[in-house]
Formats: C-alpha cells, sequence, structure tokens
C-alpha cells in the first residue's frame, strides 16, 4: 500500500534494519534469561520511522515488529498492550520535530504512559495496583535510552540519505555559512530569497505541506547568482547595468 517508499531501497533497509536489530537484541537477550520487555526502548523503532517517513507506516512496522518480540517475551500479552499504544503516543508527540525539547518531552510521555497502562492492566488482572519498584526502574530507564534516539537520527540521515526536519532547521539558519555568503556577495538576491520563504512558508502551512521544506528550498533556490551578483538586477544599486 506504500508503493512510493517500497520502490526505493533506503526505505525498505531502514526498515529492515530497525526491525532486525530490536527482534535480534530481543531475542539474544532473552535467550540467556533476561526480562527485557520493559528496559529495550521499542518505541525508538516508531519514532525513527516516524521522523522519515509517516505514521501510518510506523505504526503498521511497529505491530509487526512487537508482535514478532512478544514470542520472546515473558508476558507477551502485556508485551503487546504496553508496546503498541506506545508508538502511538510516540508518532503523536513528534509530529514534527524540530526542536531537542521534543525528545525529552516525549520520553516524559512515555514513562507516564507506561506506568498508567501497567498499572491498568495489574487492576484488570488482579484487581490491584501492584506498580513495584523493580518495574518502575525499567520503565525509567527504557524512557532514558530512548533519549538516545535524538544523536541516531543524525546517523542514519548519514547512512541512508534521508533529511530530517532537524537538518532543514539547520539548513535554514541565518548562521549558515552559505546563507551569509549570498547575504554578502548578493544582498537583493538575499532578500528577494527571504521573501520568497516567507510566502511560501505561509502558504505550505495553509494547504498542509512540509513548511520546513519549502524555506529551505526558498532560501536556496537562487543561490547560484552568487557566482556573478551584478548579473541580476536586485544587486544593481545604480551602478553599471
Amino acid at each position: 500500500f506504500r508503493k512510493d517508499y517500497f520502490r526505493q531501497l533506503h526505505y525498505v533497509n531502514l526498515i529492515l534494519l530497525l526491525m532486525t536489530f530490536m527482534v535480534s537484541i530481543t531475542g539474544f537477550l532473552s535467550g540467556r534469561g533476561y526480562n527485557v520487555s520493559f528496559i529495550i526502548p521499542y518505541v525508538v523503532l516508531p519514532i525513527m520511522l516516524r521522523l522519515f517517513t509517516d505514521s501510518r507506516l510506523a505504526m503498521y512496522v511497529n505491530i509487526v515488529t512487537v508482535l514478532i518480540i512478544s514470542f520472546f517475551a515473558f508476558n507477551s500479552q502485556l508485551f503487546i498492550v504496553l508496546h503498541i499504544p506506545a508508538a502511538l503516543v510516540a508518532c503523536i508527540s513528534l509530529y514534527q520535530m524540530n526542536k531537542r525539547i521534543q525528545i525529552f518531552r516525549t520520553s516524559v510521555y512515555i514513562f507516564v504512559f507506561y506506568l498508567l497502562m501497567y498499572s491498568g492492566y495489574m487492576f484488570w488482572q488482579s484487581a490491584t495496583f501492584a506498580l513495584k519498584p523493580d518495574v518502575v526502574l525499567q520503565f525509567a530507564i527504557s524512557s532514558v535510552l530512548l533519549l538516545l534516539a535524538y544523536p541516531l537520527i543524525y546517523v542514519v540521515e548519514k547512512a541512508f540519505g534521508f533529511v530530517s526536519d532537524v537538518s532543514l532547521l539547520e539548513l535554514t539558519d541565518g548562521n549558515n555559512e552559505l546563507l551569509r555568503e549570498l547575504s554578502d556577495k548578493a544582498p537583493g538576491t538575499f532578500q528577494h530569497s527571504m521573501q520568497v520563504a516567507n510566502l511560501g512558508q505561509e502558504v505550505a502551512y495553509k494547504i498542509g505541506g512540509n513548511a520546513l521544506l519549502v524555506r529551505a528550498g526558498a532560501l536556496y533556490h537562487d543561490i547560484g547568482k552568487i557566482v556573478n551578483p551584478m548579473f541580476f538586477t536586485e544587486n544593481q544599486s545604480g551602478g553599471v547595468n
């Protein structure tokens, strides 16, 4: 159903790599008697896919992965109840990740969600809110490990050739070396590009497009004019035309 991603090998490779890693590390640790159902940050998978694809594909891959991993879990039912909805929480909270605080906020949301879901599950099973300290500690460790998703974004971008919202923010930063060169060598073109970027961004917001991508494209659409700025009228200020 998502042929646009299926036809591009780097998307398929990313999906298979994430799934294989999660299943392999769970199988390896479970085979040695460790109960890692609550410690491994499984929501990293839907987060990474949400950033580079979309929520629908991220949720579907997460469901398939969780169902496979549930065979290794000590309590398969609890594992599924916890980790499939947790992915939905992660995807919603990271709808557009353009600030570092969003990863931290998501880890807090996931931690609270785990506690609520686990308490509800235990109440459903035994009519008591049996929230053991060791379980809370495991959920806390998982939530802290989730913060590793932020540096992983850069690694995945470089390895698979993706562009995240974080990279687009860096490209649109006025202190970017190339934009400063454009401002210095072709100030008229720079002002024109800024105007186009502002207009394009507002249009993208109105129609539900990727405003950051539009802004980045607009800022650099005339970047080649820095080679011969005076060949273009916006950079001519009363001198030779």
